[in-house]
């Protein structure tokens, strides 16, 4: 994922006059894939601004493993819905593309598998945000709605031991956890690779626990009509109509 920045640096530093980067791109999808075109590249530079993109005053290798039930957390997906949608889109353009064209690369192709797991936590990280915000927005409708029903029971999309969202953002997580596994041992020893391992388990524990108190909670609604409160539950403070924003 660093070559292109290494080989735009130095072909800046080697050439006389303004750089003509659409030119650079071209050169560098066929210098360094021996692919021809530009999709790889574009590909590539896509990915590269997925993290930039949502800023939040982290790196990213710290945004990705921030605690999503947490009021900062709930407050950031509600302030940047739109530029998470956006980054989501464009990783997943940049899927779209490496798909297309990973068999045209005769060079480096091990370097693609990094960026397809790149883009995949990205997307997943997006969908992180985007589940939480409507998960929060959702629950807070029902405890302010304690005798209807209906809106309680839309919650049933966050529970459940077949399938949930929570319980999908567990196994998204396990597929990822995997696939970095292989792409660190394509490439590295074996050393400190569980203590990274360590951190997907904590986050795919998260998740399955707090399945499992809305279930209860759910359980417990059924016989007392009651909830408990969302910000006891991690889902952040009262969402504020958008009107009064």
């Amino acid at each position: 994922m660093a070559w292109y920045s290494i080989a735009l640096g130095a072909a800046a530093s080697w050439q006389e006059g303004a750089m003509d980067q659409t030119q650079f791109d071209n050169n560098f999808g066929w210098s360094f894939f021996r692919a021809d075109g530009s999709d790889l590249t574009s590909a590539l530079l896509a990915i590269g601004k997925a993290g930039p993109s949502l800023g939040g005053g982290a790196t990213t290798d710290d945004s990705f493993w921030r605690d999503p039930f947490t009021t900062p957390f709930i407050n950031f997906a509600r302030t940047n819905s739109e530029k998470i949608k956006q980054m989501r889109l464009s990783v997943e353009s940049a899927q779209e593309q490496i798909i297309r064209n990973e068999k045209s690369a005769r060079r480096n192709r091990s370097s693609i598998d990094g960026m397809m797991l790149a883009a995949r936590k990205y997307d997943h990280r997006g969908r992180r945000y985007e589940v939480m915000q409507k998960f929060s927005d959702q629950y807070w409708d029902a405890y302010l709605n304690l005798g209807d029903r209906t809106k309680a029971r839309r919650l049933r999309y966050y529970y459940g031991a077949i399938y949930n969202n929570l319980r999908e953002m567990a196994e998204e997580l396990s597929i990822l956890k995997e696939d970095y596994r292989k792409q660190w041992l394509a490439e590295n020893r074996p050393y400190w690779l569980e203590s990274v391992l360590a951190r997907y388990d904590q986050m795919i524990s998260i998740w399955l626990v707090k399945s499992r108190a809305m279930d209860e909670a759910m359980r417990k609604y059924e016989a007392t009509s009651t909830l408990p409160s969302p910000e006891e539950f991690g889902l952040g403070t009262r969402p504020v109509p958008p009107t009064q924003r």
